[in-house]
């Protein structure tokens, strides 16, 4: 993959993936993430994980990036992404029913998108200049 075809691919998961990892569940309240699940937060990280673009879950929209990426992935912030992606792949069964396996996975899965927003905005910056 060129240069400009990298650039190109990391712009677009900083827009599909990390933009939209979470995009409604990041503006909870700290309590939306440690008390009681509440519908619409549950709701709002169900959307943010699983319909992350589109119909696609965020694993999926990762997935069809890593395909053209290829093995080993460029950047070693691509692994750190590729290993948070994991992390939300693990709690998709959470994620579906959005019950009290949701409320114990709410940690872990903001990390997770913590992780891709960060490592994908880092490589971004870094690859544009």
């Amino acid at each position: 993959m060129s240069e400009v075809d990298l650039r190109e691919l990391v712009a677009a998961l900083k827009h599909d993936l990390a933009k939209y990892v979470a995009w409604r569940s990041a503006n909870y309240p700290e309590d939306a993430w440690r008390g009681p699940l509440q519908d619409d937060f549950a709701a709002s990280l169900q959307a943010d994980v699983l319909r992350t673009k589109g119909d696609l879950s965020a694993w999926q929209v990762w997935d069809e990036a890593a395909a053209q990426l290829g093995e080993p992935l460029p950047h070693a912030e691509l692994e750190e992404v590729a290993a948070a992606v994991d992390v939300l792949r693990g709690h998709e069964e959470a994620l579906r029913a959005g019950n009290r396996a949701l409320a114990d996975a709410r940690g872990s899965i903001r990390q997770a998108q913590s992780t891709i927003r960060s490592q994908l905005r880092d490589l971004h910056r870094r690859l544009a200049r």
